[in-house]
This record gives C-alpha cells, structure tokens and sequence, in this order.
C-alpha cells in the first residue's frame, strides 16, 4: 500500500514496534543533527523570549477561530491587562513544541514526504493582515501537530466540528489555506498516553470563513469599545451561585472582563480541592478558602486555567 497521510500513524506505531522488537531504524548523522538542531531552537526560543509588540492592524492566524471577540479585542488594543503567562505553562507549550518536532522526525523515519515546514503565510482583509506559520505537509497534505491532554484528545478522534472546536483550530487551518475542497488536518498526540490520531478537517466552508473574517473586522473596527461578551456565567451547583463558564475561566482578561460581576465588587475566587474556581454571583459563601485576586499568587489562581489552552 503507498504510503498516505491515512496510513501515518499506524506507520509510525510500526516504526516503534520495530524498535521493540530489535528491527529499529539508526538515524543517519544529518538526521540526528536536523532533528537536534530543530528541537535546541525551540529551546532556545522559550528561554529567550522577546517581547512580541503586535504590529498595527495585524491579526494571528491562532485568533482567526477564537470564540470570544472580546477577548481578542483586549488581545488586540490592551495586551497589558492579561494575565501573564505562568512558568510551568510556558513548559507545556516548550514540551508540546519538541512533541511537534519528534512526530515530524518520526514521519520522515517511517517513509513520509514532509514538506514546507513552518512556511508562513499571511494575507489582507479589509484593511487587517493576519499571520501565521504552518506546521508542515506531509504526504501533500497540510497539516498541524497539536499535543493534548487525554480530554481533549478524544475532540480530535472524534472530529473537530462547531460543538467541540473551542480554540478554533479548524479557522486557524483554513487560513493556512482557506480552498475548503483541499484535504488538510491535524495530528494529535495524547501527551499523557502517548496515542497518535490523524484528525481530517471537515468544518467550515469558505462561507463560513468569510462571515468570521467579516465578524473579527467588525469587531475590531467598530466604537473603540469591546464587544460583548460571548459566554454567560453558569450556575455553581444548587446554591444559586454561578460561575465563570470554562472558556472564560481559561481567559487571561477575565478579571477585566468580568469586573462587573459580584453587584460591581468583581470576581471571587475560591479554592475547591486546589483548583480555582471564579464565582460571578455569591448568594451563598461557599465552605472553602477563598483566594483573594489582589493579593494571591497569580500560580494559585490559574493553575487549572493552563491545562484547557492550547498547546
């Protein structure tokens, strides 16, 4: 059978069993040095970050998906008053990076055409650039490695659509290359089993495309003021309270964004079993320590937070 980007996971998982049982495949020299080289630049570029000022009128092909056009306006026109990004979630994304580059290698190992690593792209919307460098074809096929964790992983099994593309990965790919009739897609890799899954994009057509472009411009363009939000607050058990939703407990501006929560007080925070959970109507005190936002360690405050971005 020749070799397709359909037959690349249970071709690499062949490489891995040949390995275990003494068949193993010895990388060249310039193998070992390319795939060096490729992971200690990713290395080198988390330990030396510099501060990225966003050009004027220029969007990320990351952003095109986003759910939430408040939190892309603040991304847009006040950076500042996001949330830092944490230690160990700059790990996680290190860690995904060098996963990313092990699946390339392992393609190429197990007879794979891989091209146009990090091509980029970039193209003009009414008056907006947006940005963005592509992963790699393999096979002929764009596509995009993405690490998970086991929850998120079963989106890619099961495949992207409307009710689970939360970080709106499938955008992102079509901008790479918005022809909808083009095969393109994702390998995902479970990063706490191990597992391997080829994800085919099938969302979005170039309708659908446009009327977001035309959404994100509108938004960005429109008052000076943001959007309204996208998500509401969700109740916190019987109790009457009710909470940040789970897209928004992700958000690096959701103190900002839901200072009005609380009758104006703001967001509340409270530790259940070591995670923070953030209330936007208190009714009834709940019985665990409450994290103070103007005081806490932000680690504290965000420590669940990182696991839902992604990698």
């Amino acid at each position: 059978m020749d070799k397709t980007i359909d037959t690349l996971v249970p071709d690499i998982y062949q490489v891995l069993r040949n390995s275990l049982d003494g068949k193993g495949v010895e990388l060249t020299v310039d193998q070992q040095a390319e795939l060096g080289a490729a992971i200690a630049a990713k290395v080198a570029r988390a330990l030396n970050r510099p501060e990225r000022n966003r050009p004027p009128k220029t969007l990320y092909m990351s952003e095109i998906g986003k759910p939430c056009l408040r939190q892309l306006w603040y991304s847009v026109y006040h950076p500042e008053l996001g949330e830092k990004l944490l230690p160990h979630t700059q790990f996680k994304f290190l860690y995904g990076d060098i996963l990313e580059e092990v699946v390339l290698a392992l393609a190429k190992v197990a007879g794979h055409e891989v091209t146009h690593e990090q091509k980029a792209h970039e193209f003009e919307y009414k008056g907006w650039k947006f940005r963005g460098r592509q992963d790699a074809h393999i096979d002929g096929v764009l596509v995009d490695v993405k690490s998970a964790s086991s929850y998120s992983f079963k989106k890619f099994q099961e495949g992207m659509d409307d009710t689970n593309d939360a970080f709106g990965y499938r955008m992102q790919l079509q901008g790479y290359d918005p022809e909808p009739l083009n095969k393109k897609g994702w390998i995902a890799v479970d990063k706490q089993n191990g597992t391997l899954a080829w994800s085919e994009h099938k969302g979005t057509n170039h309708v659908n495309f446009v009327k977001q472009l035309d959404r994100i411009v509108h938004a960005l363009d429109t008052n000076g003021f943001p959007p309204a939000r996208a998500f509401d607050a969700v109740p916190e058990g019987k109790s009457g309270n009710e909470k940040l939703c789970v897209e928004c407990s992700y958000c690096a501006f959701k103190t900002t964004c839901w200072s009005d929560a609380n009758a104006g007080y703001g967001l509340r925070a409270f530790n259940y079993a070591g995670k923070p959970v953030f209330l936007t109507k208190v009714v009834r005190e709940p019985k665990v320590p409450e994290i103070h936002l103007n005081e806490a360690d932000s680690e504290t405050l965000t420590e669940s937070a990182s696991e839902g971005t992604p990698a």
